[in-house]
């Protein structure tokens, strides 16, 4: 373990201390100013980065309210901020005492008080009475008593002493400002406050008047322009001399309370003479997005307080000067404005391809500007007109999809809309969710002690079975007639992953064993894709014939390749794999032909699962921040987010703490089905 030693002038100021999961220790000043904010999370632009993966980009907010005070904000983080044993809400302002323990992903904070504001208390030595020399008597009995009448006042004065000092150290009132909850805050706050505890170096007096949460303010879009760069277009087998691509590069931020949205088309460009240029992303195919670099681009994000993200813009140009205002036009705000200066487009352009600036091109933007209709496939190769689907269509968007959102105990199960855009609860203590084929069932997997294993019922809750008795019993899949359910088991001594099979419609069924394996997906054409385990082998499996799972073909060879969901018409394969040390999405035909990787943002996507027309996939995701449901179409464009989940897929339920039967967000299961409940 290493640690950094603060200098004795540091010793005298605040600081966070933080235990990161390497066990390395680091000291922050903290800011000494009442009103003074700092900003923790993964990413680099933070006050205090925290290198861990299990934080989110931007996580928290810790400010000073008076001198010796500090509230912690958790803003809507993926795996949430734990004070004490206390889940923060998200958004909310929670008072934060010295020395208490907070838990960022896998990162420990505490709040170390300056030397001069901690307790404590000066042990000075104990004289004994000053004594005046007496004059000896004649009579030697007479000044016997002496002794004994010093020896008692100095015992007195010890003792009295001695009291003083625990009465020094015992607290006044044990009513403490870090126990009172701001405004809003939930009562049981106080529970995470050990009592006795002191503030500023004195014992709290009870509180009358305590620090009142912030008013909520509205959401309050802020935008940078951080970088533009410029790319040649390709017609054909040649460049393009007369246009070019111009990627700009933003940073949106959310400096208010509510949440907003972030799209790419709520960017535009203005010349000068007043001609607007459409953003042109959303009409380009993955390759030319791969060709670019181009990674970050995010359509309905929800951006929610202290919120940060980047999005790439690309924009086509005519091969002359410009004088240019990228204008970004949140829902139901007013535009924000930035000047981007005068752009060369030729001279970009000539020094992409090493040929000598054509003459005119350093001519002011008097000149005609570009039409604000999309290049067509005659002009621009990457916008071909051979009907390669760019964005989900509306008709895809519809029915339900559900899943389950980890409240830092347990799973909640929620039934999402798609259309819409809004989520109910369904059920607690639940997660692993499988609509049946007809759409009229769903089998899930149940934590709640009186229903431990898995579960099957109409929506309405009515006509349920316990068909899998064991907690260690997952995943279940419907079969093609809904009348069994094949599922992953380890209930046996040895913890084998092992599959299972149980009628769909039987109160506590005897299951009966198959094989080896883990996470099967049983389609309606009868078909079993699952991930090989022990003696099944590496990587995804295909059976033909789901009333003979031996009877397998090789899908992929990896062994991180996993939770996989076979399109409607049975053709191809999503599934979600960390091959390339990260997790993605990646598709294959149902014969192991053509594997393709759709995602390739740095953070974690996974839990495919098919619309039921099957042109769009929904995911699920962290990117952005907040771990979110995301669609995008079969081919990995289009991205759009569906859902935002109050706290994340990825849990341990802490009732059941082996590995056998909590595994986190990797064997979980999110389900699309073509009705609306």
């Amino acid at each position: 373990m290493t640690t950094e030693t603060p200098t004795p002038q540091e010793m005298d100021k605040d600081h966070l201390v933080i235990r990161h999961p390497d066990g390395s220790v680091t000291k922050i000043a903290l800011p000494p100013q009442v009103g003074d904010t700092i900003r923790l999370g993964r990413e680099l632009d933070n006050d205090v980065p925290l290198p861990d993966p299990r934080t989110s980009r931007h996580h928290a907010y810790i400010r000073r309210t008076v001198k010796d005070s500090l509230e912690i904000c958790d803003v809507g983080s993926a795996n949430g901020t734990i004070v004490g044993s206390l889940r923060l809400q998200a958004n909310e302002w929670y008072p934060l005492a010295p020395g208490q323990v907070v838990m960022m992903g896998d990162t420990r904070v505490l709040w170390e008080q300056a030397l001069s504001s901690q307790d404590t208390i000066g042990m000075m030595p104990i004289a004994g009475p000053k004594t005046t020399p007496v004059a000896k008597k004649s009579s030697q009995k007479s000044a016997s008593w002496m002794p004994w009448a010093i020896g008692a006042a100095i015992l007195l004065l010890l003792l009295l002493a001695i009291w003083g000092i625990f009465a020094l150290l015992k607290p006044a009132d044990t009513s403490i400002t870090a126990a009172t909850p701001a405004a809003g805050a939930p009562a049981d706050i106080a529970q995470q406050t050990p009592e006795g505890a002191t503030e500023g170096g004195q014992p709290v007096l009870p509180t009358e008047t305590p620090t009142p949460k912030r008013p909520m303010a509205p959401a309050v879009p802020f935008v940078s322009l951080e970088d533009l760069r410029f790319l040649p277009v390709i017609s054909g087998a040649l460049f393009d001399t007369e246009h070019v691509y111009m990627i700009g590069t933003v940073r949106i931020e959310n400096l208010g309370d509510e949440p907003f949205t972030v799209s790419t088309h709520q960017f535009t460009l203005q010349t000068d003479t007043g001609e607007v240029l459409k953003e042109l992303g959303r009409e380009l195919a993955p390759s030319e997005f791969k060709r670019m670099g181009v990674t970050d681009r995010f359509n309905n994000l929800a951006l929610r307080s202290g919120g940060s993200v980047s999005e790439e813009l690309i924009f086509y140009l005519e091969t002359k000067a410009y004088n240019l205002t990228l204008s970004f036009t949140p829902d139901g705000f007013e535009p924000l404005v930035m000047e981007t200066g005068t752009v060369y487009a030729g001279e970009q352009l000539a020094q992409l391809l090493g040929t000598p600036v054509a003459e005119g091109t350093m001519v002011a933007s008097a000149s005609p500007a570009i039409s604000d209709t999309t290049p067509t496939a005659a002009a621009v190769s990457a916008v071909p007109s051979d009907g390669y689907l760019r964005s989900i269509p509306d008709s895809s968007l519809v029915g339900t999809i559900a899943y389950a959102d980890f409240n830092g105990a347990t799973y909640d199960l929620f039934f999402g809309n798609v259309a819409t855009g809004d989520s109910i609860f369904w059920r607690g203590e639940t997660s692993q969710p499988a609509f049946s084929n007809s759409g009229e069932r769903i089998a899930c997997h149940s934590w709640a002690n009186n229903s431990r294993g898995l579960i099957t019922s109409n929506m309405d809750h009515s006509n349920g079975f316990l068909v899998g008795t064991f907690i260690e019993d997952q995943l279940p899949t419907w079969s093609p007639d809904d009348g069994q359910i094949l599922f992953l088991s380890r209930r046996t001594g040895t913890r084998q992953s092992q599959f299972y099979l149980a009628p769909s419609n039987i109160e506590r069924p005897e299951a009966q064993f198959i094989m080896e394996g883990e996470y099967p997906t049983w389609h309606a054409s009868n078909n079993v894709v699952f991930k090989g385990w022990g003696n099944s082998g590496e990587g995804l499996k295909m059976a033909p014939d789901g009333s003979n799972l031996s009877d397998f073909n090789p899908l992929t060879e990896h062994i991180g390749d996993t939770a996989p969901s076979i399109s409607p018409d049975g053709k191809k394969v999503a599934f979600m794999s960390n091959r390339n040390n990260n997790w993605d999405i990646y598709i294959i035909n149902i014969d192991g032909s053509n594997l393709q990787r759709l995602t390739t943002d740095d953070a974690q996507d996974g839990l495919p699962t098919w619309s039921p027309d099957g042109k769009a996939i929904a995911f699920v995701s962290n990117r952005g921040g907040p771990w979110s449901v995301w669609a995008m179409t079969s081919n990995g464009t289009g991205i759009e987010q569906l859902f935002t989940y109050q706290g994340s897929p990825d849990g341990f339920v802490a009732s059941e703490p082996t590995h056998d039967s909590t595994r986190g967000w990797a064997e979980e299961r999110i389900s699309w089905s073509a009705k609306t409940y």
